[in-house]
């Protein structure tokens, strides 16, 4: 959001703010104005990035120093640019405050919190002044009180040291005090949090949570929290965050430690340990409660300041919905971009009705789906193939090869589940119709939930059968990958639930779009007004990986003059790579990419050394496990173990990772002593070694 510069401030000199340039959104060139950004830095001048910018000067508006990274950017403020309103402490939204509020009028509370450097009323407000929350969500939400959490996480001169913990204590004691009528007491309370807010609300949970233990006394305040939405909160850290704090410590030195605060951007950098405090300690309450992540599409300037793997909590009652909008827009929407705004105003209302107690019941709909919901979630156990706990070296690799193992894992159930589990939480009335078709009373008198194939796919068409789901589009992409067993089965139940369906309700518009990149025959057989399969053509996908290699193949010859000479000197060896390519491809356009990677690889080339790379190609054979399989057959036979190893490290790494990183990683994954310091495991200097004996296979 930008704000035009006062007059004044333009010729005077006062506070000086700075924020990597990378973060300055590109403004028209005869405008200025203030930018927002987060978590990386505060307000900063913009200015036309096209524009040259000159060095640090004593009589200059814009200065500028570089780091090693990024250059910086510090401008002159005025004190006239004070808030309008008092922007610490919880503030009434909607009734507005100069409006009537009888308590026994309201359903439910909803609390906003904002982020870093934000503001209780300006997070939530877009360019033309639109207060979503307040000006255009109590439509939406009848009967709910909105409120506002200010607090005081202004990064640059700032002379408040207060912490995620003194936040936490502020909103509890305002909280309260807001809901200490008969009447609000009980009341579901939801939360809107954006950024760092999403820290502070779980830290206000984890805090509540003690408190109720320590007092042994009913908490109606943690006891009603009844449901979040996250906007673009880094649950994980960003990446934005440590060269930041590398500034700061800078802009400390120079101004005597009154200029920025480091405390709080190092709480929000990746594998930062008070994260990863807050979000152990939160995790079984978090798991309780309906959750909606809502993570950002777009770059703020050249970056995506909270990437999806960290707005993402992968919890069984979380919904993951992604968001056209940068940082700062996620939390300015406006009826103004209905589409932008449409996935947040739905889940907030969501979030409401479903944690309003239905009449004759003390339950929510929430509340019902709990067990359902952590019944139906599946983990992907895929990644975890290649890193057993602790296993003998050299045993129990059999079990990834045996048919029944392979049988389980892509086993339907898995898949009925998943789809089970996004209605469920897209449409939380639809659960009874689940819970009707897998509860069963065990012999103990308990309730059990049976996850049989055909009682998931029983409980999926009475779902779908809804009259609220009577718009559904169901895309299952590359159903291939499920392995040709499972694949065939969810396709022909799929067949099936279209066909019950729109004979049980004729003005169903229940559809259901499949593709898949290999050709199955028996896919043919079902054709239905209300099923289709996409299956490209041998022809197609031969052709498309024709395509594919002969651009390929320009691009080499203009890169290695070798290879331009050895075409030019062999007739129709250029054809013979493309043939053998795809030959070995299958098929499969993955097949066919992998295969030139590692066809292209090599300074120095001649016919022999063409012949020989053709001769080592890898087929996609009858599917892309058995080309993964003979991927790994060619590795090493002493070195398959730290393969494996560095696989799975690879797979869950935040970042590249450096030979001398991997080596000290197998070093501590194969030392026997109890590790208390780096001198009680050697780092393994065969991490490179193992890394170019893998490559060749690539």
């Amino acid at each position: 959001m930008s704000h035009l510069l006062p007059r004044h401030a333009r010729t005077s000199e006062h506070d000086c703010l700075f924020t990597p340039s990378c973060c300055l959104q590109p403004l028209n060139r005869n405008r200025r104005g203030f930018t927002e950004v987060e978590p990386g830095g505060a307000v900063a001048y913009g200015r036309p990035l096209s524009q040259p910018t000159p060095r640090w000067s004593a009589r200059s508006m814009h200065r500028h120093f570089t780091s090693s990274r990024h250059t910086f950017t510090a401008v002159s403020l005025s004190h006239a640019m004070a808030e309008e309103h008092e922007s610490t402490g919880l503030f009434r939204l909607f009734p507005r405050p100069d409006q009537p509020y009888n308590p026994a009028d309201y359903r439910a509370d909803i609390v906003a919190v904002h982020g870093l450097n934000g503001k209780s009323h300006k997070t939530w407000t877009d360019k033309d002044g639109h207060l979503w929350l307040r000006d255009s969500l109590p439509a939406h939400v009848p009967g709910t009180r909105i409120m506002t959490f200010g607090y005081n996480s202004a990064v640059f001169f700032s002379r408040s040291r207060a912490t995620i913990r003194d936040y936490v204590a502020d909103l509890a004691l305002r909280l309260e005090h807001s809901r200490s009528n008969p009447d609000e007491k009980e009341r579901p309370l939801i939360f809107v949090c954006h950024s760092l807010g999403g820290i502070v609300f779980k830290a206000l949970l984890v805090y509540l949570a003690l408190r109720s233990f320590a007092t042994d006394a009913d908490d109606s305040l943690i006891r009603n929290i009844s449901g979040v939405a996250f906007l673009g909160c880094p649950h994980r850290g960003s990446r934005i965050a440590s060269p930041a704090s590398m500034l700061f410590k800078i802009l400390n030195t120079a101004s005597l430690g009154n200029a920025a605060r480091p405390d709080l951007i190092r709480a929000l950098q990746v594998a930062s340990p008070i994260l990863e405090d807050i979000s152990l300690q939160a995790s079984a309450l978090l798991a309780q409660r309906p959750i909606v992540s809502l993570y950002e599409l777009r770059a703020t300037g050249p970056v995506r300041v909270v990437e999806r793997f960290s707005a993402i909590l992968e919890l069984a009652n979380e919904r993951a919905i992604p968001v056209d909008a940068d940082h700062r827009e996620i939390a300015r929407v406006s009826p103004r971009k209905p589409q932008r705004y449409l996935p947040v105003w739905t889940s907030v209302k969501e979030l409401v009705d479903g944690s309003v107690p239905r009449i004759g019941s003390s339950v929510s709909i929430n509340g019902e789906n709990d067990k359902l919901l952590q019944a139906l979630f599946c983990h992907d156990f895929k990644p975890a193939q290649m890193a057993p706990k602790e296993p003998q070296r050299g045993t129990c690799q059999w079990i990834f090869q045996d048919t029944e193992y392979k049988d389980w894992l892509n086993f339907p159930p898995v898949v009925l589940r998943s789809f089970l589990l996004e209605l469920v939480r897209i449409n939380p009335a639809s659960g009874v119709l689940v819970r009707n078709r897998l509860e069963h009373r065990n012999k103990f008198g308990k309730i059990d939930i049976i996850l049989d194939v055909e009682l998931l796919w029983g409980a999926l068409i009475d779902v779908l059968s809804m009259h609220t789901m009577r718009h559904i589009f169901l895309v299952i992409d590359a159903v291939e990958e499920l392995g040709p067993i499972a694949a065939e089965s969810v396709v022909c139940g799929l067949w099936n639930a279209v066909e019950a369906i729109q004979q049980a309700r004729s003005g169903s518009r229940f559809r259901v779009f499949v593709s898949t990149r290999r050709i199955v025959p028996s896919y043919t057989a079902l054709t239905h007004l209300g099923l289709q399969v996409l299956q490209p053509s041998e022809w197609t996908m031969q052709e498309e990986i024709r395509i594919y290699l002969e651009g390929g193949i320009d691009d080499l010859v203009e890169e290695r003059g070798s290879f331009r000479q050895t075409l030019s000197g062999a007739y129709g060896l250029r054809e013979k790579i493309c043939q053998r390519i795809a030959e070995a491809a299958s098929g499969v356009f993955l097949a066919g990419e992998v295969a030139w990677k590692d066809f292209r690889k090599g300074l120095l080339w001649n016919e022999d050394v063409v012949e020989t790379k053709l001769k080592n190609l890898i087929s996609a054979g009858s599917g892309l496990s058995a080309f993964y399989d003979d991927i790994i057959s060619r590795i090493d036979s002493g070195m398959i173990d730290d393969a494996l190893t560095i696989f799975s490290v690879i797979a869950v790494a935040h970042h590249r990772l450096s030979d001398i990183q991997l080596g000290t990683i197998l070093g501590i994954g194969r030392t026997t002593r109890r590790i208390k310091s780096s001198s009680d495991f050697l780092a393994l200097p065969t991490s490179a070694r193992t890394l170019r004996s893998i490559s060749r296979n690539y």
